[in-house]
């Protein structure tokens, strides 16, 4: 019995006279997945009940309660009480706490790694980078200078001043999706309760433990009951949430959002799109040799772009290197439709297909896909604003670097940027030129583990935009507040 399982099954044990006796499936016992509320997993009687089967198997590991209207209005009511206190918490202990939080975080390891697997599907090698991303992205939460204090006063003259005040939105749900990342779904948590919001999570029913587990870690780091929930359930839960009148904003992770509400402030994530550009004058056996010689494991692949005529030079590498990897296991159906979806996609704008990752052989069991190449790709397809993923390597076509520098810059949301060149001018225009990207960097060398993109050895800029910068405009009330000292 995994870890995850025996620390499961020593809840439902404790909690025995809350709950019934683990239901008994196919000769298998399991537990229900429970809610989150107030500082305590709860498991609350429902009409409905939903399934969450093991991807690498198909088999039903635990079932879930949809948490219904009173427990959802409970659960608001509760993240609403407490806004008070986690608001007014002043914002160097909201940093102890999460400091805490990372620390137990870092110390998960194993039951991290058994709820990704079951879960998400990913392998231990991905788990290992999913946890060293998610904990960079903690860190960088925590250093974020520009919001570390709730006020800032600036002096104009002797007659007048000016304050920043930084303020929590109130109360806020986010709603997880099954292809959201750990990352994505921690960066969303640790952010928000920085800028004092209580929160709302609406896991996904694919994946309801680990928003439970990340409760737990938060409450035994000094968070304050009612200031982290989750609640379990489907659609039908976003939409009450979405309709509360004491849900003051939601974040929806690659979920289309509802209709808009008045009082409601509402925001979609995607997830980050990367970009390797390669120039014309590099040597691409030796791009080649350091890209392959890096981690073996990207959670989501880099879109590359080819200055010249190397692209067909790309294409031949990464179809001998595609041909003897796996199959990967994805987290549901979902995680299929995406996949088939932007073949379907590629296909119908021109694109060459040159591995389908769908024909070749796969398990019975469980959801499964290869890994395609796509290739032959302009920018006039547009295949490059599709969310990126962790299974289709796309290779365009560009003229120069001008027309690879406007691909980025009219791209949704980017995340990583490494340039392959040269040129030391053709660096510094391409830096110059680049309207967003959360890292930008040159030439080769080493690895970024948060991107998995090369970092340059000429120069490495992190910039404080795409998904960083907007998670805290999102999660955080600005105002300027300007008084006479009269």
């Amino acid at each position: 019995m995994g870890l995850l399982n025996k620390l499961w099954q020593q809840w439902h044990h404790a909690k025995n006279d809350e709950v019934n006796e683990p239901l008994i499936v196919n000769g298998q016992s399991f537990n229900y997945a429970p809610h989150f509320i107030n500082g305590e997993r709860l498991v609350i009687d429902a009409k409905r009940h939903l399934d969450v089967k093991n991807p690498c198997t198909g088999q039903l590991e635990r079932r879930i309660s949809v948490a219904e209207d009173t427990t959802v209005a409970n659960a608001v009511r509760i993240a609403k009480d407490s806004l008070f206190l986690w608001s007014g918490t002043p914002y160097i202990e909201r940093l102890r706490v999460i400091e805490h939080f990372k620390n137990a975080f870092a110390l998960q390891r194993q039951a991290l790694s058994e709820v990704l697997q079951q879960e998400s599907g990913l392998s231990e090698a991905e788990v290992k980078v999913e946890m060293e991303v998610t904990n960079e992205a903690i860190i960088y939460a925590l250093t974020a200078s520009q919001f570390k204090s709730n006020a800032n006063s600036n002096w104009g003259d002797a007659d007048a001043w000016i304050q920043h005040s930084i303020g929590p939105v109130g109360v806020v749900t986010v709603v997880c999706d099954e292809r959201q990342t750990m990352k994505s779904l921690v960066s969303e948590v640790v952010v928000a309760l920085l800028c004092g919001n209580t929160l709302l999570i609406k896991s996904h029913p694919c994946q309801p433990l680990l928003p439970v587990l990340l409760g737990d870690w938060l409450a035994q780091s000094g968070l304050p009951n009612g200031a982290y929930n989750v609640l379990q359930g489907d659609d039908a839960v976003t939409h009450i949430l979405h309709h509360h009148p004491d849900v003051d904003a939601i974040s929806y992770v690659f979920i289309e959002p509802v209709t808009k509400q008045a009082h409601l402030r509402q925001r979609q994530t995607v997830l980050a799109q990367n970009f390797i550009v390669l120039d014309n004058n590099v040597d691409m056996d030796k791009v080649w040799s350091q890209f392959v010689a890096g981690p073996s494991v990207r959670l989501n692949m880099p879109i590359w772009m080819v200055v010249g005529d190397e692209a067909d030079v790309l294409l031949e590498k990464w179809q001998h290197y595609l041909q003897h990897q796996k199959a990967v296991v994805l987290s549901g159906e979902d995680g299929l439709k995406c996949c088939s979806s932007l073949l379907q996609q590629a296909a119908e704008v021109g694109a060459d297909i040159v591995i389908d990752g769908s024909q070749m052989p796969l398990p019975e069991q469980g959801w499964y896909m290869g890994k395609s190449l796509i290739g032959n790709i302009t920018p006039e397809m547009g295949l490059h604003q599709v969310a990126s993923n962790r299974l289709a390597v796309m290779v365009m076509r560009v003229p120069d670097l001008n027309a690879a520098i406007d691909v980025i810059n009219q791209t949704h949301n980017v995340g990583g940027v490494s340039l392959f060149s040269s040129n030391i001018t053709s660096m510094w225009h391409f830096k110059q030129s680049l309207r967003q990207a959360e890292v930008i960097s040159f030439n080769r060398m080493e690895l970024v583990p948060s991107l998995n993109l090369p970092r340059g050895d000429i120069t490495h800029v992190l910039a404080v935009g795409g998904q960083h910068a907007a998670r805290w405009q999102f999660y955080a009330r600005h105002q300027l507040i300007v008084g006479s000292i009269h």
